[in-house]
């Protein structure tokens, strides 16, 4: 009788211990950030990207610890798993333990020989799409809630093509039908090796969102893509440039940090031919500090398009003590 109540007492006080979640391959995937609430574009932050790969993960680590010059350190490494909760890099000699709280917060600690263990927490998607991101399921659908420019083109993406059945009829609106399904199809085989190619993902919601944006308002030229009509059309319609998402996502394909600056700042631009390619340059400016002193830092953002529709992106800035 003793023994029976002794293992009853035990199974109460497991009962009372907090459930704690299995972890399962797919809850590694993402982004795991050392702040609980992480902001866009932080001038310091320290980051984890994990993406699946065959018997385990490939990592990222991105670490800014201090907010002047060019500090920014990244690591990367590949990690086999021990268990569902645990991985071993042996190669960069790191231990990643993944926790899922009774919540559902999802908490990586990242264990290595001689430091103390460092804390990162899940960064959720959070960005509202066309679509319910509580309900993405896939890989595309995730990455897609996990990314502001490539949200809003999804959102704007559903607006402008139910703007556009309504413009068109018959055999038109089929044809705007047909090519909708096509072009998910072509979007989602930006998922390729068990990743999510993002650049690859952002260039195809910027030319269908510029498509779509053409047959609404023709100004914008015809046909499809960020072509030099698109850019041309840009300054005949008056476009506010910081907001207009294609050139955002063109931006953010070579450098995200770039397409955040843009959206937080008034700019202007001009259009302009220099030979077989269309330029848009997008000039602004804003007070910083640049180290030790205060500076006014002047940025020209610039935009090439050739006939083939290969873009290409360069940014040149000047600073000046203020």
């Amino acid at each position: 009788m003793k023994i029976f109540r002794i293992i009853v007492l035990n199974l109460f006080l497991l009962a009372s211990v907090p459930a704690q979640s299995v972890a399962a391959p797919s809850d590694w995937q993402g982004k795991w950030d050392s702040a609980r609430k992480p902001v866009e574009n932080p001038v310091v932050y320290y980051y984890y990207e994990i993406t699946k790969a065959s018997e385990g993960f490939n990592w990222k680590s991105v670490n800014r610890d201090v907010p002047y010059g060019p500090n920014e350190r990244i690591r990367v490494g590949h990690a086999d798993f021990v268990s569902q909760s645990q991985a071993v890099d042996s190669d960069n000699k790191l231990t990643f333990y993944l926790s899922v709280g009774e919540s559902g917060e999802r908490r990586l600690e990242v264990s290595s020989q001689g430091s103390d263990n460092e804390i990162f927490y899940f960064v959720p998607a959070f960005y509202k799409a066309g679509f319910d991101c509580r309900k993405a399921s896939t890989a595309i659908e995730k990455s897609i809630c996990t990314d502001k420019r490539i949200a809003m083109a999804d959102l704007q993406i559903n607006q402008q093509y139910k703007k556009a059945r309504k413009k068109l009829s018959g055999i038109e609106r089929k044809s705007l039908r047909s090519s909708q399904r096509s072009w998910i199809k072509q979007r989602n085989k930006c998922f390729v090796a068990d990743n999510v190619d993002m650049s690859c993902l952002a260039l195809s919601y910027a030319n269908r969102l510029a498509t779509l944006q053409k047959i609404n308002n023709p100004a914008l030229g015809k046909g499809g893509g960020v072509d030099s009509d698109y850019l041309e059309g840009l300054k005949q319609t008056q476009a506010v440039i910081n907001n207009t998402v294609p050139i955002l996502l063109i931006v953010a394909r070579e450098q995200p940090d770039w397409a955040v600056d843009l959206m937080k700042r008034s700019a202007t631009y001009r259009v302009e031919k220099i030979a077989d390619k269309t330029v848009l340059s997008i000039t602004y400016d804003y007070a910083s500090v640049c180290w030790p002193a205060d500076c006014m830092v002047h940025v020209n953002l610039i935009i090439s398009v050739d006939g083939s529709g290969k873009y290409k992106v360069v940014k040149k800035q000047l600073s000046e003590n203020i």
